[in-house]
């Protein structure tokens, strides 16, 4: 699969922002302006609002995808439970999210790593729970400023990536249940506990973001080459823990914005975009998508 026939993915994180007024207002001018720009609707769309705005915006989103199934426009949740359900206050099962009408979820992410202490143990939990319910996992791995200075970026990467070594076969030998994902049926139960899940049948239901942890929400973005070769990075590196690399989409996410999308999406191996603060405008927002259709790629960047 090349990087043109990779459908492109803008995400929306909108953190722990907003009220419940202002989250509809947001939704529905995205919606409509997807609905007004006939060349967005080639995108792949998700938002992600705060837990007590799921219901609301999963309603909008549900209504507008009932009239215009053709568009791809889908709700997603900022993180979730490693455990199934039970005594654990404040807390939010991957069941809860699919009531709420969740497609995906984002797993991982710096900020719970950074300021709530995930371990890479409770994220592999994570990732294993978000799949085996249904939800696309946004799988979000990155490196701090220090380790960026130090040379280490892809050593950081390889041990957050390490965690989908035994994925696939941990999530066949649970019997996880039955899921849909948006164009395979995959039946988990059904596998023996010694045939490890097809990695192409689970490609759609993984997505990376990259995010580099300097660069989110200090204005700072990586250069469009240098987010390219920790891209490709990626991507061999998933296919050396056999996933299938060149199927699976990778985002960028750190300070992306209008002015620098689409130098970023010049790049063959950045598929999209998981955007922050950009996303609580929904002119910027939807801006960011024009830069993913207007997208020419590049000649690929050699590493030094």
């Amino acid at each position: 699969m090349t990087a043109l026939s990779r459908r492109r993915l803008i995400a929306g994180n909108w953190k722990m922002n907003g009220t419940l007024r202002g989250a509809a207002q947001l939704c529905a001018a995205v919606l409509e302006g997807i609905g007004h720009r006939e060349e967005l609707q080639t995108l792949d769309w998700l938002m992600c609002p705060p837990y007590v705005h799921l219901q609301i915006i999963g309603e909008m989103i549900h209504a507008s995808q009932t009239k215009h199934p053709e568009r791809s426009i889908r709700l997603g949740a900022q993180d979730l439970s490693a455990a199934k359900d039970g005594a654990f206050t404040g807390e939010v099962s991957a069941e809860m999210l699919l009531d709420c009408a969740c497609k995906a979820v984002l797993v991982g992410h710096s900020e719970r790593r950074q300021y709530f202490a995930e371990s890479e143990v409770l994220i592999a939990q994570k990732l294993k729970r978000a799949i085996g319910a249904g939800l696309q996992a946004v799988f979000c791995v990155g490196e701090s400023e220090q380790a960026r200075l130090q040379g280490q970026t892809e050593a950081v990467i390889t041990n957050q990536l390490e965690v989908l070594a035994n994925l696939r076969l941990e999530l066949s030998e649970d019997g996880s249940p039955t899921f849909e994902s948006d164009t395979t049926h995959v039946a988990l139960h059904k596998l023996g506990s010694n045939q490890a899940l097809s990695g192409q049948a689970l490609a759609s239901q993984l997505v990376i973001a990259y995010e580099p942890v300097w660069a989110i929400g200090t204005g700072k973005s990586a250069k469009p080459e240098d987010a390219q070769l920790v891209h490709a990075f990626i991507r061999q590196r998933l296919n050396q823990l056999n996933w299938p690399g060149s199927s699976i989409r990778i985002l960028y996410g750190g300070s992306v914005n209008a002015a620098n999308a689409q130098a970023l999406f010049t790049m063959p191996d950045i598929d999209g975009a998981l955007v922050g603060g950009a996303a609580l405008q929904a002119t910027n927002f939807l801006a960011i998508g024009e830069a993913a259709v207007q997208r020419i790629i590049a000649p690929v960047p050699k590493g030094n």
